[in-house]
């Protein structure tokens, strides 16, 4: 299926859902779930290709919305979940990658409303900054607890502006300049459990700018900041 945008929730009341079980689904501008309020939307991929590398995702655009994905290749240049409503994405098998199409394209966890990634397994690659937590009072986690996640060509923010917290255990993370805790008003957390790796390729600054606050907890597992600094 070639198409210009897809949406799910775009009548008050609907109750919307989109299962990918293989072939191609090609957004050329945008896909959004939930799209106004008193929406709900949801994704369940279990293979195939999804495709949405010219425009926007929205996971929970104005409402709740979920995206699970056991399999396949999810492709996306601009991705924000929990936009004004609260998202979920669940990935437990297959790759998720997020590729910036332009200079404003980002990848965000918890934009003006809560958001949720969580990794349990197959890999995730994010070549655009990731914020995690880009609004004041906004609650956003990563919790990877499997398979390999890299977010290696620009800034991460692990509580932007809002609460952000990012959790580690069995599994592989590669990060480059990263801030836990990183404007006025921010609050991040990094929490790194058993068998959790986390390698960091630039510098770690831990509560980054004035009023900011930041957490850093290993309690087991490995953190590693060898090319860079470490700036608490």
């Amino acid at each position: 299926v070639n198409t210009l945008r897809v949406t799910l929730g775009s009548v008050s009341g609907a109750q919307s859902s989109l299962t990918l079980a293989g072939g191609n689904l090609i957004c050329n501008d945008s896909l959004s779930l939930a799209q106004i309020p008193a929406t709900t939307g949801s994704v369940s991929m279990t293979a195939g290709n999804l495709f949405v590398t010219n425009g926007t995702t929205k996971i929970a655009d104005r409402a709740t919305a979920t995206f699970t994905q056991s399999g396949g290749n999810s492709a996306f240049a601009d991705l924000s979940i929990g936009d004004l409503g609260v998202g979920t994405f669940d990935l437990s098998g297959g790759i998720m990658t997020v590729t910036p199409h332009t200079t404003n394209d980002l990848a965000i966890v918890g934009n003006q409303e809560n958001g949720d990634l969580n990794q349990s397994g197959g890999l995730v690659v994010i070549r655009n900054e990731l914020h995690v937590s880009d609004f004041p009072g906004v609650l956003a986690n990563v919790n990877i607890s499997g398979g390999q996640f890299f977010a290696t060509n620009d800034l991460v923010a692990i509580g932007r502006y809002g609460t952000g917290t990012l959790t580690v255990s069995n599994s592989t993370v590669v990060l480059t300049n990263t801030s836990i805790g990183r404007h006025d008003t921010s609050d991040g957390t990094l929490t790194i459990q058993a068998n959790g790796k986390v390698f960091l390729i630039a510098d770690l600054s831990i509560a980054r700018l004035t009023n900011s606050t930041g957490h850093a907890f290993v309690n087991g597992g490995l953190l590693s900041v060898t090319n860079d600094d470490l700036w608490v």
